[in-house]
């Protein structure tokens, strides 16, 4: 019971910050809370073409760019008329329902209840995923489902019960349907599943019957929307999104920055380009006017590939260096364009001076940014450093954590780029939160001594 008590502590606090944020927001923000961001607008035309037809896209020309998991989460708020007010509230619960999947995974991979309860904790206060619970992004859906999917991983590395492998296996093909970044993790994940538990009795074949089950059943699923966009688009591909985001974000920022052209920069000219202006692409690319959209979208991802061929040092320099940005960004950006305190990240940042300079005038113009800034930077700081020395001095009960942590590390590899930054780090919150909260219980144990 007192177990019981504590978590449920933990989740009423989670819930309370969660909606303590819009609330706040919806009674200083002017003119509103920034409940959308630009890749809002996509989600919310695909949900739409849901609740009015049952499918994304129109018949004439199907919808290969997005996938349906999101959308369907936004059609029960479209559906009563306040998509904003009943997505919030179904993403609080769903950040919710993270915090309780991170407590069973920490009890499972550490089997110590503070540990858990720490991890929950850091979980349930922790800024990116308390701000893009109120945002229409996908990031609150798929952190639930991946965070999930682990937990079952962990289950299934306890006890190696089919149930556990074939619902991880399940879970992660939902993961996708939220957000492609997952489609290529199954690859990964079944021969790790076997080395993790390589040694630990002698009934090999089964083991390797499992490992060959979880990546067939994830496969088998994520088909049926591949084989979708064959038959009414001939796109070979699960979302043309993979391509679009290769093209702008991995290989334009290579010609960006060998023509000269500074970062600061790099938004505008890939708008220019295309990124999100149909206009701009057809006036690059006349020829393609009468393409179909599956053909453009190939051209995309075999031009990206002939761009990263031509000069890969230079893209796995940017491509890292974003990968960089997405684990090191506070998040002050989504905090302060949500309560609508300046208009961009760069009104303080790009200004001429030293950095003393800039900081003086950003204390004189906008104290509570740079006040938000450092609060933020901070807490990254020492959740980072809390998890890193959870990671080396607090041994793991399970082979689980090395799963764990490989399925970090996919996740952190493929979010470099020009687009790397705090958004893309959320789905990896609950296993920092994990790691976390074993080097925080270390490190009070080490104070009490």
């Amino acid at each position: 019971m007192p177990r019981a008590r504590s978590i449920a502590t933990v989740l009423t606090a989670a819930a309370l910050v969660r909606v303590a944020v819009p609330l706040i927001a919806l009674a200083v923000a002017r003119p509103e809370p920034q409940f959308r961001e630009p890749d809002s607008g996509g989600y919310l035309q695909a949900a739409e073409q849901l609740l009015e037809t049952g499918r994304l896209g129109t018949c004439d020309e199907p919808e290969i760019k997005r996938t349906p998991g999101y959308p369907l989460l936004l059609v029960p708020g479209l559906a009563v008329g306040h998509v904003e007010m009943v997505t919030v509230a179904l993403q609080i619960a769903l950040a919710c329902a993270t915090v309780w999947l991170v407590y069973q995974t920490a009890t499972l991979v550490y089997q110590r209840d503070d540990i858990a309860l720490a991890a929950a904790w850091l979980c349930a206060c922790e800024p990116v995923s308390m701000i893009y619970a109120s945002k229409l992004l996908s990031e609150t859906l798929f952190t639930t489902l991946l965070t999930a999917a682990l937990w079952f991983i962990t289950r299934y590395c306890a006890w190696q019960r089919w149930r556990d492998v074939l619902l991880a296996a399940a879970v992660v093909a939902a993961a996708t349907y939220v957000r492609p970044i997952t489609y290529f993790l199954p690859v990964c994940l079944a021969p790790a599943l076997l080395v993790a538990l390589g040694r630990r009795d002698g009934r090999a074949w089964r083991r390797t019957a499992q490992a060959v089950a979880f990546f067939a059943l994830s496969v088998w699923l994520m088909a049926f929307w591949q084989v979708r966009n064959w038959s009414e688009a001939r796109y070979t591909g699960f979302a043309a999104i993979a391509d679009v985001n290769l093209y702008y974000y991995e290989a334009l920022p290579v010609v960006a920055e060998r023509d000269g052209i500074p970062p600061s920069q790099w938004d505008k000219f890939q708008v220019a380009a295309g990124e999100s202006n149909p206009a701009a692409y057809l006036q690059r690319h006349p020829e393609q006017r009468d393409w179909p959209v599956a053909e453009r979208y190939a051209f995309l991802r075999r031009e990206a590939w002939r761009i990263i061929r031509g000069d890969p040092w230079r893209w796995a320099r940017l491509h890292f260096g974003g990968v960089a940005h997405t684990l090191g960004d506070s998040g002050r950006n989504a905090w302060v364009a949500f309560f609508r305190l300046a208009d961009t990240s760069k009104d303080v940042a790009v200004k001429p001076g030293t950095l003393i300079d800039r900081f003086v005038t950003a204390l004189k113009q906008r104290p509570l940014v740079l006040v938000i800034h450092g609060l933020l930077a901070t807490t990254l700081l020492v959740y980072l450093g809390l998890a890193s020395v959870g990671l080396v001095a607090v041994p793991a009960r399970t082979p689980a954590l090395l799963l764990l942590l490989a399925v970090g590390a996919y996740l952190l590899l493929l979010s470099g780029g020009a687009a790397g930054y705090h958004r893309f780090r959320l789905p990896l919150v609950p296993l920092i939160s994990l790691l976390a909260g074993a080097g925080w219980c270390w490190m009070v144990a080490r104070c009490r001594r």
